[in-house]
């Protein structure tokens, strides 16, 4: 798959959450990265692109952060993503790694942001293991072409607790989070407003 790269090692990011640090996933194969703002605080501007055309398979940029206060904890991962033509997919993921690799991994690729469907919002969560030592985390594009993402934040899921019993809210959200990240044509719902009409 387009995440080999991506599931493995991290590659080297500052893991102090106030300055993230951005590296572009295979810039030797003909990618770029551009990246503003702070994805922990009012959120971040992504730009991935191809020079010409690539000869990787897939782009993209990834930044990490220390795991500790988000450990037993669900985080969210946002963004607006907006694709040119000739793309062959836009996606946002998230990793979780312990102190020996990767614990869990989660991803939009499943719904791909293409060109004609931009700018889509995509939305992604996962419940921190207790043994997490970083977060890893970022945007890919698929073939050529350039994508922009958005409002591209990352945050504590504040309705969950973290321990006791799940709540009625919290096994709502965690359904949401289900049904967004596996249904079968969850990209042609609009997740910024269909959430709210369920609360």
């Amino acid at each position: 798959t387009i995440f080999v790269v991506l599931l493995g090692s991290a590659e080297a990011a500052d893991s102090n959450p106030q300055t993230p640090q951005w590296h572009t996933v295979n810039q030797g194969y003909g990618y770029q990265s551009e990246v503003s703002g702070n994805p922990l605080t009012h959120g971040a501007r992504i730009v991935v692109r191809s020079i010409h055309d690539a000869t990787g398979r897939y782009g993209g940029a990834i930044s990490q952060l220390d795991a500790t206060s988000f450990r037993n904890r669900r985080v969210v991962l946002s963004s607006s993503l907006s694709a040119s033509a000739g793309t062959n997919g836009v996606a946002i993921w998230l990793r979780a790694d312990g102190a020996l690799g990767k614990l869990t991994f989660i991803t939009s690729a499943n719904f791909p942001v293409v060109a004609e469907e931009s700018p889509t919002y995509r939305e992604i969560s996962m419940s921190v293991p207790v043994e997490a030592v970083r977060l890893v985390y970022g945007v890919v594009l698929s073939g050529n072409g350039v994508v922009e993402a958005t409002d591209f934040r990352i945050k504590m899921d504040q309705t969950e607790q973290p321990d006791g019993n799940a709540t009625a809210k919290e096994v709502l959200e965690a359904a949401i989070s289900i049904v967004r990240d596996n249904a079968l044509k969850a990209n042609m719902i609009d997740w910024r407003v269909a959430p709210e009409k369920l609360r």
